[in-house]
């Protein structure tokens, strides 16, 4: 599966769906604007805003089957102690 646009979401969501879509987009900006990996890595250890929102957004895309199991968001670090990459979708 290519990659997913916002075309492609503009194109195929509701009018309901795109307006809730824009609005948890705008607020997962406001929320990930300048912080670090190791800081989401953080934030997203507990329940949080950004968490719900990136919830409630993979809940719109799953409804589609064009988006379904589209990857939205990564954020990655280095385990300190395993020496190994881990990432959270």
């Amino acid at each position: 599966m290519g990659e997913i646009t916002y075309d492609d979401i503009k194109r195929n969501f509701s009018k309901e769906d795109l307006a809730q879509y824009n609005s948890l987009s705008k607020e997962f900006v406001t929320l990930v604007g300048n912080k670090s990996n190791s800081e989401l890595w953080n934030m997203l250890q507990n329940l949080c805003r950004l968490r719900v929102v990136l919830d409630d957004i993979h809940i719109l895309r799953d409804k589609y089957d064009f988006s379904k199991g589209s990857l939205f968001f990564n954020v990655w670090r280095m385990n300190p102690s395993t020496k190994k990459v881990e990432e959270m979708r």
